[in-house]
């Protein structure tokens, strides 16, 4: 499954390094209290490109294969609790960081490429309320904030050749998505059971969304300058 690929054998390369660590436990008493946590990380280089040629004529040094190294850290955390017999509750914590390599294709140099990094935090509480009369009252509060950047690797004019062939910034680069999100849920639910034992379930709430921050910036590049070339010479 983690075989080299047919790159790596026809450019004759050692298999791309990748290690993949996970951790987790809980502990508590199971009728009353549960808390437990899980770590994973990942760090991956298991994909490379290869110019094959494609730069041949125009820049021979940066033919070759190059590495598109990926690495991702997730850790959750969670506690829950049956507080008595009417009344459940659970909290969750959950962390996503990562980064890798952004616009890596075989006819765009290196340094055409991006780097985009991410954070992802996310805050959950459930309160769980039954009560008499098979009714039931679920609360649910979330917050969650996300971060995203992708740095451009140069300033450099962007050039474009006729064999498809691009040097320079990217144009997707630099660019960052920054939001913050709270949510609030509460859901009530109910049983009626008429004559002849025939029962009714109805259900309602309200569902309350809050973002309070959304932020987005996208440049075309470090510069204003891209040139398109009508020859390779």
């Amino acid at each position: 499954m983690n075989a080299r690929t047919q790159t790596e054998k026809l450019t004759n390369v050692a298999k791309q390094d990748y290690r993949r660590y996970q951790y987790g436990g809980s502990f508590g008493r199971t009728d009353r209290a549960e808390q437990g946590a899980l770590l994973r990380r990942r760090r991956a280089h298991a994909a490379g490109y290869e110019a094959g040629g494609h730069h041949a004529r125009l820049l021979p040094n940066q033919d070759g294969v190059f590495p598109t190294p990926s690495r991702e850290t997730l850790f959750t955390g969670k506690v829950s609790a049956n507080l008595n017999a009417s009344h459940y509750l659970s909290v969750r914590y959950g962390r996503n960081t990562n980064s890798q390599v952004y616009g890596a294709a075989t006819r765009s140099v290196q340094d055409n490429w991006g780097d985009s990094k991410n954070k992802f935090n996310s805050i959950n509480v459930n309160h769980n309320w039954v009560l008499p009369g098979a009714k039931l009252n679920e609360f649910v509060f979330q917050y969650a904030d996300f971060d995203n950047h992708v740095a451009a690797r140069t300033g450099d004019p962007r050039q474009v050749f006729p064999n498809g062939v691009v040097i320079g910034y990217n144009a997707n680069t630099p660019q960052s998505t920054i939001q913050h999100k709270f949510q609030f849920r509460d859901d009530f639910s109910w049983r009626v059971t008429g004559m002849g034992g025939l029962g009714h379930d109805f259900k309602a709430g309200v569902n309350y969304i809050h973002e309070p921050k959304l932020f987005v910036t996208f440049a075309s590049g470090s510069t204003d300058y891209a040139y398109t070339h009508l020859t390779t010479t």
